[in-house]
C-alpha cells in the first residue's frame, strides 16, 4: 500500500513539472512597454545654442522642444490647428530687440502650449492675433517674461490660461480677449496691467502684485473671483485700481490690498461687488464706485484713506454687509 502511495505521488509530481515548461526560457521575453513616440508620434523642434531661424509648424500634432532655443527672430511659427507644443522645461529665447514673437499664431484653432520658458522677443511672447477665427488655445504652466509685448495676448475665444508665469513684459503680463479664462497664474511687474480681460472672461485664483498700471482689468461680463492683488497701479493714476473693472462685471472674494489710488474700481454701472476684503490703500480707495448703478454687499475695508467712495449704491443696490474696521 505504502509502495502504491509513493508511485502515486512521483507520477503527480511529474506531471506538475511537464506542465509547467522550461523554467530557463531559450531567449529572453519580448519588451512590452510602448515608446513615448508609439504612444503619441511627436516631432523634435531643436534646441540650439546660437541663433537660430524661425521653426515653421505646417501640420497637426505634437512638438517638443529638445533644449533651450536661441532664435534670430520669431521662434516657432504655428500655421496648422490641432497642434501641441511641449517646450519640454527649456527655454525659447528671443534676440531681446525688434518686434518679433515668440509663438505666434493667426487664426488657428485647438493649439496647446505647455511646460517651458518664452523670453527677450521684442513683441509678444506667445501670440494668437485672430479676433474671428483664433479660438480654444490652451497655455499651461508656462513662463513669459521680459518680452517687448503683453507676454501672452490671445485674440479670439474659447482660451485658457493656466499656471502661467508672465512678469515684467512691456505691456500686459497676459492678455485675453473674449470667452476665455485666466486661472492661477502669477502676473507682476508689468509694463501694463498685470492680466487684462475683455467681454465674458473669468480671472480666477490669480496672484497679481506690482503692474505698472492695473493688477486686472476687465471690461464687461466678466468674473472675477478668488484672485489676490497687491501693490498695483504703480503710475499712482486716480483712474487705475488693482481690479478695475468697466461694465457688468462680478467682482466676488477677491483679497485686493496696497494697491495705489483704488483697491477696487468699478467705472460704470451694471457691476456687483461681494465679499471683497480691501485694505490699506493710503492714497486712496477701498472699492470706488464711479457711476451709479452697481450693487456691494458684505465687503470688508480696513485702512484705506476711505473704505467706501464714490457714487454709493443706494436702495436696492446696497445689499448690506459692508463693513469698515
Amino acid at each position: 500500500m505504502k509502495s502504491e502511495l509513493l508511485i502515486a505521488v512521483a507520477i503527480l509530481a511529474a506531471s506538475l513539472i511537464a506542465q509547467a515548461g522550461d523554467l530557463e526560457p531559450a531567449a529572453a521575453p519580448s519588451p512590452t512597454m510602448k515608446t513615448l513616440n508609439e504612444v503619441e508620434a511627436r516631432t523634435p523642434i531643436p534646441g540650439s545654442a546660437t541663433a537660430a531661424a524661425t521653426f515653421y509648424i505646417t501640420k497637426s500634432g505634437s512638438y517638443y522642444l529638445t533644449g533651450n532655443r536661441k532664435a534670430s527672430g520669431g521662434g516657432i511659427q504655428v500655421n496648422a490647428d490641432n497642434v501641441t507644443i511641449d517646450l519640454n522645461g527649456y527655454s525659447l529665447i528671443g534676440p531681446g530687440s525688434g518686434s518679433a514673437y515668440g509663438i505666434s499664431m493667426n487664426g488657428r484653432q485647438n493649439v496647446e502650449i505647455k511646460n517651458g520658458t518664452v523670453r527677450d522677443f521684442g513683441g509678444y511672447g506667445i501670440n494668437e492675433s485672430s479676433y474671428t477665427s483664433g479660438k480654444n488655445h490652451r497655455i499651461i504652466n508656462v513662463r513669459v517674461f521680459s518680452n517687448g509685448w503683453s507676454g501672452i495676448f490671445l485674440a479670439g475665444d474659447g482660451q485658457l490660461v493656466k499656471g502661467c508665469t508672465a512678469a515684467e513684459n512691456g505691456m500686459h503680463g497676459i492678455q485675453l480677449n473674449d470667452a476665455s479664462t485666466a486661472d492661477s497664474n502669477q502676473a507682476y511687474g508689468n509694463t501694463n496691467s498685470g492680466i487684462h480681460v475683455e467681454d465674458r472672461c473669468r480671472v480666477t485664483n490669480n496672484t497679481v502684485n506690482n503692474n505698472n498700471h492695473n493688477g486686472i482689468f476687465a471690461n464687461k461680463w466678466c468674473y472675477v473671483s478668488g484672485n489676490t492683488v497687491c501693490g498695483n497701479n504703480l503710475s499712482d493714476t486716480a483712474t487705475r485700481a488693482g481690479i478695475l473693472a468697466y461694465y457688468d462685471n462680478y467682482v466676488v472674494n477677491n483679497n485686493a490690498s496696497f494697491n495705489k489710488m483704488n483697491n477696487i474700481r468699478l467705472s460704470y454701472s451694471g457691476n456687483a461687488a461681494e465679499g471683497n476684503l480691501t485694505n490699506d490703500c493710503s492714497t486712496g480707495y477701498g472699492i470706488y464706485f464711479g457711476a451709479p448703478g452697481n450693487f456691494y454687499a458684505n465687503n470688508r475695508a480696513s485702512n484705506n484713506t476711505t473704505d467706501f467712495g464714490g457714487s454709493l449704491p443706494i436702495l436696492g443696490g446696497d445689499g448690506g454687509g459692508n463693513a469698515s474696521y
